[in-house]
């Protein structure tokens, strides 16, 4: 369907830009010996070249694969597969976001930037599966169509 396509131009974009920004707040805290702590979240980037590697690569993974889907959708494709798998990619990446792996005892809140990018991915799964809504009511219409221009002809024959 090519109604939506105009929506997933704009969506790559921004899916790009924000995993470039910093997802958590900076997390301060001391310990029970009274030694002070401070940790800085960086952008997904950042994160996979300090010890939260593992999480953050698979997380690189899934932005990077998301964003191949997103750019692929954005030149309009009659299949379902692909907004279906935006919709699976993107609330993978919000639930890494939202569930925090990897921050240790003192889980840092979402930055400004993060809560966006969860609503960037929730705006991801909400267009993939509206996208994939009309693809199948169109499929279902053309069937059905198709269906009774075929009994119209038995009928003519007859």
């Amino acid at each position: 369907m090519k109604e939506l396509t105009r929506f997933y131009g704009p969506l790559t974009v921004l899916v790009v830009v924000w995993s470039f920004l910093p997802l958590y707040d900076t997390v301060e805290y001391t310990t029970d010996l009274g030694s002070h702590f401070t940790y800085e979240y960086g952008s997904i980037w950042a994160m996979v070249g300090n010890g939260n590697g593992s999480i953050a690569a698979l997380g690189v993974v899934f932005l990077v694969a998301l964003t191949a889907l997103l750019a692929i959708a954005t030149l309009g494709t009659s299949r379902v597969a692909i907004p279906t798998s935006i919709a699976g990619l993107a609330a993978l990446v919000m639930l890494i976001v939202l569930m925090k792996p990897a921050t240790g005892q003192h889980p840092p809140p979402l930055a400004d930037t993060g809560v966006g990018a969860v609503a960037i991915a929730g705006l991801a799964v909400a267009v993939a599966l509206w996208d994939v809504a009309l693809q199948l009511s169109a499929r279902q219409r053309a069937r059905l169509v198709a269906e009774s221009i075929a009994e119209a002809e038995r009928d003519a024959h007859e």
